[in-house]
């Protein structure tokens, strides 16, 4: 926006003090505080947190995330490199540089290795005058095999990790592993499957489950917040029709409103439903950690559904092999928030820091190398 007036140009003409509007469906592409507007925005690739981040004015929003619901202004702050996700992909554009140790040592044996061999294929020369004695003296002893296998070995291990998701940054850092006293692990798509779904549903009065779903679905029919695609999923899985809304409307940050069969019907968080709930009917839920939606119908509490995410089956015997080849120190560190991250973390048996950024989590790893421990 120059001026007041909106003009599309390159991202890469953009710079700190910019204003930008970001509609929905559209990647971020800055750094930046929200100045107007509200959007639903999905953070998770940044901030690790499982549920979209509901970002209104004063708002801290990074680029490459996603508004998925609703409009915002935002006044660049970081572009380019300096952005939280240029800096990740300069450090893996780097990866290649940061050679191992034992890479280095290959290139410095070879450097002085090929001299000896020459003077040694020299004497044999000199002593026998058989061409093919020195011949085979420099075959066998060709240092090439030292200088290539390193680095080809370091490379088909990157490569390897990368095609299951690992994300090795350079030789150096896997040769380290064998040192690593203290891993620090992310929650969402690390240890859970950064899938959302309903596991509790709480009707109110004389609704049954099923008539509640049906009324919550119907009414997020066509929004495409990640918390509805839940609700969805699970009025489908138990083959249930879906109602038509009638004047449906997105509340960017609050959840949805809708006219379903003469109701007026309201879904998402507390704030849009005006606190018909009571503290005592949600504690439930929210010692387990998980994301609640409230359902409103005609102004009056019609139920809650419970939104939570799933651990990767395979997660507590990985964690218990790690304990058993004696890694000292597992910690979860995430984004996202306190009671979510706690019920996560006792479940595992595992330390953890809540409500943290990608600056945040490079403080703890700092923290930690103080201390002199060598850190994954």
């Amino acid at each position: 926006e120059i001026d007041g007036e909106e003009k599309e140009v390159p991202v890469a003409e953009v710079v700190p003090g910019d204003i930008v509007v970001v509609r929905p469906g559209e990647h971020i592409p800055v750094d930046g505080e929200v100045l107007s507007g509200r959007a639903t925005v999905d953070q998770s690739t940044i901030t690790g947190e499982s549920m979209p981040l509901e970002a209104g004015p004063g708002a801290t929003v990074y680029a490459s995330t996603v508004a998925r619901l609703g409009s915002v202004r935002i006044r660049a702050g970081k572009v380019g490199e300096d952005t939280a996700f240029g800096k990740a992909v300069k450090l893996v554009e780097g990866a290649e540089a940061r050679r191992a140790e034992v890479q280095r040592y290959a290139d410095s044996f070879s450097s002085w290795f090929l001299p000896v061999v020459l003077a040694i294929a020299s004497i044999t020369f000199l002593l026998s005058h058989n061409a093919l004695a020195a011949a085979a003296v420099l075959v066998v002893v060709c240092s090439c095999s030292f200088a290539l296998a390193t680095p080809m070995a370091m490379i088909a291990s990157i490569g390897a990790a990368a095609k299951r998701g690992l994300l090795i940054k350079g030789g150096k850092y896997l040769e380290s592993l064998s040192r690593v006293n203290v891993l620090l692990i992310d929650k969402t798509g690390t240890l859970t499957l950064g899938r959302p779904y309903i596991a509790g549903i709480m009707p109110y009065g004389d609704l049954s489950e099923e008539e509640l779903l049906v009324l919550a679905a119907s009414a997020e029919r066509y929004s495409e917040h990640p918390l509805a695609e839940a609700v969805r999923n699970a009025a489908v899985s138990r083959g249930l029709q879906l109602l038509e809304p009638v004047a449906f409307a997105a509340v960017p940050g609050l959840g949805v409103r809708a006219r379903i069969d003469d109701r007026d019907v309201a879904v998402g968080s507390r704030r849009l439903v005006d606190d018909v709930f009571s503290n005592a009917e949600v504690l439930e839920y929210e010692r387990k950690g998980m994301t609640l939606l409230f359902v409103v119908c005609d102004g009056k509490a019609a139920g809650i559904l419970a939104v939570s995410d799933t651990v990767r089956p395979e997660i507590p015997e990985s964690l218990s092999a790690l304990r058993r080849i004696g890694l000292a120190h597992i910690e979860l560190l995430t984004g996202d928030n306190e009671s979510s991250a706690s019920h996560l973390a006792k479940k595992l048996d595992l330390p953890y820091r809540a409500n943290l950024l990608p600056e945040d989590k490079i403080s703890v790893v700092m923290e930690y190398q103080k201390k002199g421990c060598v850190v994954a």
